[in-house]
C-alpha cells in the first residue's frame, strides 16, 4: 500500500462524520446563569485586545474554567492570595496550585453549569494577567446562542468547537496566582513589542492588517476591512500559515545551511524556532498543519526518506481531530486542508492530463486548484463565491 496513513485518516474523518451526522440538535447552551453577575476561575490560556463599540478591549481566554458558586468564592481568593506571596520562581508552588485546582475544581463549581469549561473576558481592566496562571474574574455572563435561521452564525457551535462556552462582559481580576507559565508569557510580551513596532511604521488600517498577517492579532483588524478581504476570496492571507513557515522556517533552514551549521543542529534549532513562532502566535489550526508538515519535511530529509505531501498532511489532520473531532465543521480548518488537497490531489492530476508544466502555467494552475478544492467550503459557510479570486490569488 501506497500510502496507508492517508486511507488510515479517510476512514477515521468518515466515522467521525457518520457521528457527527447522527447527532441531534446543536452544541449545547450552557445559559443557566445567563445575564447574572458570577464569578469564574480557570488558567489563562490566551489573551489579547479586540475592538468593541469602537475601542480597544483587553480580552483573556480561560481553559479548565468554572462558574463558582457563592460559598466557595472566598475560600478560592483565599488560596490564591497565599499563593501570590510566594516567591515565583519556586516551582512547587506552580505544581501545588495545579493540584489543588485539579482536586477541587468539580467542588467548587455552581450547580448547574457543569458544561462550562471554557470562558471568554471581556475585561474593563487595561492589566492583563501572565499566561497560565490561576485567575479569578467577575463579571455580567452571557451564553452564546445558537442559530434559529438557515445560514445564520452559530456563535454556540463555532465557540464551542474552540473550548469556550460562554463569555463574561465588564470582567474583573478579583484574584490570581503568582505563579505564571514564564515560556508563553516571554512570547506573549515579545509579541506585544513587535506589535508597537508596527503601529509606529504604519499607519492604524495598515498596521492592523499587518499585525493579523505575521503576529496573529485579527481582533484589532477593521471589521469592514476584513469582510473585503473574505469578500474576495483571500482572507486566508491573514491566517498564520505555511507561508509563514515557508518564508520563514525554510528561509532560516537555508540559511544555516550555508553557514555549515550540521544538520542535526539546523533542524532542531528551525523546529524550535518555528515553535516558538507558532506559540507566539496562538498555534491555529492552519499554523498547527503547517508546523507538522514542516517538521515531517526537515526530518525526512535528516533520515533519508522522500517527503510526502499528502502523507504529511494525513499525520497534522489526524493531530488537530484526535484532540478536537468537531473541527471537521470548522470552517479554518476546511479552508486550510481544502487548500493543500487542492496542491497535492488536484494540482497533479490537472498538469498530468490537461497541461504542460511550464512556470506560468503552474502559477496559474495552482490558484485555480486552491480555488476549486475550496470552493464547496465558500458555497457551505458564506453562500458565495467571487471567481477573480483565482486571480487575485497569484
Amino acid at each position: 500500500m501506497r500510502r496507508p496513513l492517508c486511507l488510515l485518516g479517510l476512514v477515521y474523518v468518515a466515522a467521525v462524520w457518520l457521528v457527527i451526522f447522527g447527532r441531534t440538535g446543536g452544541a449545547a447552551v450552557c445559559d443557566s446563569p445567563d445575564r447574572e453577575q458570577v464569578v469564574a476561575a480557570g488558567y489563562v490560556d490566551w489573551k489579547e485586545y479586540r475592538l468593541s463599540q469602537g475601542k480597544k478591549t483587553p480580552v483573556i481566554y480561560l481553559s479548565d474554567a468554572v462558574i463558582l458558586s457563592t460559598s466557595q468564592v472566598t475560600v478560592l481568593e483565599q488560596f490564591l492570595s497565599d499563593s501570590e506571596k510566594i516567591p515565583r520562581q519556586k516551582l512547587h508552588t506552580s505544581r501545588a496550585v495545579r493540584d489543588f485546582w485539579r482536586a477541587n475544581r468539580e467542588k467548587v463549581r455552581k450547580e448547574g453549569t457543569e458544561g462550562i469549561k471554557g470562558v471568554i473576558c471581556y475585561m474593563e481592566e487595561v492589566n492583563m494577567p501572565e499566561m497560565g496562571s490561576l485567575v479569578m474574574v467577575q463579571g455580567s455572563y452571557r451564553a452564546f446562542t445558537q442559530a434559529t435561521n438557515p445560514g445564520e452564525f452559530d456563535a454556540a457551535s463555532y465557540y464551542g468547537i474552540m473550548g469556550q462556552q460562554g463569555r463574561i462582559m465588564k470582567g474583573r481580576i478579583t484574584a490570581a496566582s503568582g505563579c505564571f507559565d514564564g515560556f508563553r508569557e516571554r512570547l506573549y510580551r515579545f509579541r506585544e513589542y513587535l506589535s508597537l513596532l508596527l503601529d509606529a511604521c504604519y499607519d492604524e488600517a495598515d498596521a492592523s492588517v499587518m499585525k493579523a498577517m505575521l503576529l496573529g492579532e485579527k481582533g484589532t483588524l477593521d471589521a469592514q476591512l476584513k469582510e473585503l478581504y473574505r469578500a474576495n476570496g483571500i482572507i486566508h492571507i491573514l491566517a498564520i500559515s505555511g507561508l509563514h513557515l515557508s518564508i520563514i522556517g525554510m528561509g532560516c533552514h537555508g540559511l544555516l545551511h550555508r553557514m555549515r551549521v550540521p544538520s542535526a543542529v539546523n533542524i532542531i534549532l528551525c523546529i524550535g524556532l518555528m515553535y516558538c513562532y507558532g506559540t507566539m502566535t496562538g498555534m491555529g489550526t492552519s499554523m498547527l498543519r503547517a508546523y507538522v508538515m514542516f517538521v515531517m519535511h526537515l526530518l525526512a530529509g535528516l533520515i533519508g526518506r522522500t517527503y510526502d505531501l499528502l502523507t504529511a498532511m494525513t499525520v497534522s489532520a489526524l493531530i488537530i481531530l484526535l484532540q478536537q473531532p468537531l473541527y471537521l465543521q470548522h470552517s479554518g480548518f476546511l479552508f486550510s486542508f481544502g487548500a493543500v488537497c487542492g496542491i497535492g490531489i488536484l494540482l497533479p492530476a490537472v498538469e498530468r492530463n490537461l497541461f504542460g508544466k511550464g512556470r506560468v502555467q503552474k502559477m496559474v494552475l495552482s490558484g485555480a486548484a486552491i480555488s476549486m478544492s475550496t470552493l464547496p467550503v465558500y458555497l457551505c459557510f458564506y453562500y458565495e463565491f467571487p471567481p477573480y479570486s483565482v486571480v487575485l490569488n497569484l
